[in-house]
């Protein structure tokens, strides 16, 4: 019998068989997937063997079959680098047959999982058009690259996404309200190794986006820049906060914020960037660099936190402060805070905490045309309260 002609063989047996060799007078041979597989085509409401190429043998002859719990397709019949998920049905299938080569994998229509699932570093994941992945609760760990230029291709809880790949988390890539995808892609950069969440294009979140454990040290929020990627504020939402960093019971350290602008949509009692920092835990080390924060009904930047840097900051047109810091050590560069309802920058003139000192260093400022006026420094009138600025290289 030609082996060229027959380029699919699947059977399964046990472990402890290598090999066999067996005679047929005639045989349909039938791809099969792994048993976690087998469920998902219940959902998909397909017949597992309509999907799989099949071909009839109508010789006498002897054919070798391989211990392989998966698909035993030769190699040579699917050409080219890439493995469409559409050829087998099932992610779980189209992974038995790629095995330990090198290739891409194609997500071109909507798959369930019903295991958890790892895709192995050999395996290039690109989801395009009309593909998606529904994993729910079940842990999908990814060891190659992920990559999708649609959005709401994922379907499931963010800390079950497992990256360890690539140079970013696209936020866009999970289905829900924009306030969830940027909430899901923090969860699965907390877990994974690809720590940086991209957010593209315009997001609207109606309530706050809390980041509020030590799970998140390490992470970048990164924006496609002022004019391309901006963060609104629902206009009816009420008292929120678009990023509250809450560190008062957590370390979270080195996190960091760039390239966005923060519209505040005037939505009553909103803040753009709030963070909340304890002398026992805290943030300690965060940068903010190249976001503007603007329309909020309170103040734009709110630092709080031990080795705060932030640089190439605009806030205006907010109903109070610009900038507030306070309680800690904060770095500000380049700054430009104007037209604001209160002050371009007040220093502890809220309620700072026992046990702190707040050391403020301002380079390079623009402080004008503030209701209140440029800066105001707050009185340090409590014994455990030490308030330390020094403004350099501005005008107000």
């Amino acid at each position: 019998m030609s082996t060229d002609r027959h380029r699919i063989a699947a059977i399964l047996l046990p472990r402890s068989v290598s090999s066999l060799s067996v005679t047929l007078l005639t045989a349909t041979i039938i791809a099969v997937g792994r048993p976690c597989s087998a469920a998902g085509d219940e959902q998909t409401g397909r017949d597992p063997s309509a999907q799989i190429p099949t071909e009839t043998l109508e010789a006498t002859g002897t054919v070798r079959v391989f211990d392989k719990v998966g698909v035993g397709l030769d190699p040579h019949a699917v050409q080219g680098p890439t493995v469409a998920v559409s050829d087998f049905g099932t992610i779980d299938r189209s992974l038995a047959f790629i095995g330990a080569r090198s290739r891409r994998l194609r997500i071109d229509l909507p798959t369930s999982l019903t295991c958890d699932t790892h895709i192995p570093a050999n395996v290039s994941v690109k989801v395009t058009d009309g593909g998606r992945i529904h994993y729910g609760t079940h842990r999908l760990l990814i060891d190659g690259s992920f990559d999708s230029s649609a959005g709401g291709v994922l379907d499931g809880a963010g800390d079950r996404f497992v990256l360890n790949r690539g140079r970013a988390i696209n936020a866009r890539w999970w289905s829900g309200t924009d306030g969830d995808r940027i909430r899901k892609a923090l969860l699965a950069a907390s877990t994974g190794r690809v720590k940086t969440v991209l957010l593209t294009g315009e997001f609207t979140v109606a309530d706050n986006i809390r980041i509020e454990s030590s799970r998140y040290s390490g992470i970048t929020i990164r924006g496609d820049g002022r004019q391309r990627t901006i963060l609104s504020m629902a206009p009816k939402s009420f008292g929120r906060i678009l990023f509250y960093v809450n560190a008062h019971d957590a370390r979270i350290e080195n996190l960091a914020f760039q390239d966005f602008t923060m519209d505040g949509q005037r939505a009553p009692k909103g803040s753009g960037i709030l963070t909340v920092s304890s002398p026992n835990h805290g943030i300690h080390g965060m940068t903010v660099s190249r976001i503007t924060a603007r329309n909020f009904d309170k103040t734009g930047f709110y630092f709080s936190g031990d080795n705060i840097r932030g640089s190439s900051l605009t806030s205006h047109d907010n109903g109070i402060h610009g900038f507030v810091a306070m309680n800690g050590r904060i770095t500000l560069t380049d700054i430009d805070s104007r037209e604001n309802g209160g002050l371009g920058l007040d220093i502890a003139g809220g309620r700072p905490s026992y046990g702190f000192t707040t050391n403020v260093q301002v380079n390079r400022f623009l402080f004008v045309e503030n209701a209140m006026g440029g800066c105001k420094f707050g009185v340090a009138d409590e014994d455990f309260i030490t308030i330390r600025a020094r403004l350099e290289n501005g005008r107000i």
